[in-house]
């Protein structure tokens, strides 16, 4: 899942950068060069147009920005239900564990109770008591 979102990540840091150098050719464009931008700026139409272009590229950040917080959010969403599956079989693992742990102790205490104890002594050697 890291690398699935890194990957989205990086896949939409790429298109919001090859986005941004079209739009910015575009608000470039729009600008008169030469003798007619001189012109445009004596009559204030190139103060216009760079003021456009400057709102225009503020809303470009902002819209850029909304879909990098978006995916953000889905990603933690994705995150979350993916611990919340982890939570529950962990949860599963220890009550299985549990119950073959109870399990085993009550096969041992039966073999216990079913078996003869025969006290060893803890001498070495053969015992020679009647």
């Amino acid at each position: 899942m890291n690398n699935a979102h890194r990957d989205e990540r990086q896949k939409l840091n790429i298109g919001q950068d090859k986005r941004w150098t079209e739009e910015t050719k575009v608000r470039s464009d729009r600008l008169n060069k030469g003798l007619r931008g001189l012109f445009d700026r004596l009559t204030g139409k190139g103060k216009s147009i760079r003021q456009q272009n400057e709102l225009d590229a503020r809303k470009a950040a902002q819209r850029d920005q909304k879909q990098r917080e978006f995916m953000i959010v889905e990603q933690i969403k994705e995150r979350r239900a993916l611990q919340r599956e982890f939570q529950k079989l962990r949860r599963k693992h220890i009550k299985e564990r549990s119950l073959v742990a109870q399990k085993i102790r009550q096969a041992l205490k039966v073999k216990h109770s079913h078996s003869p104890h025969r006290e060893r002594s803890r001498l070495r050697g053969p015992d020679l008591s009647l």
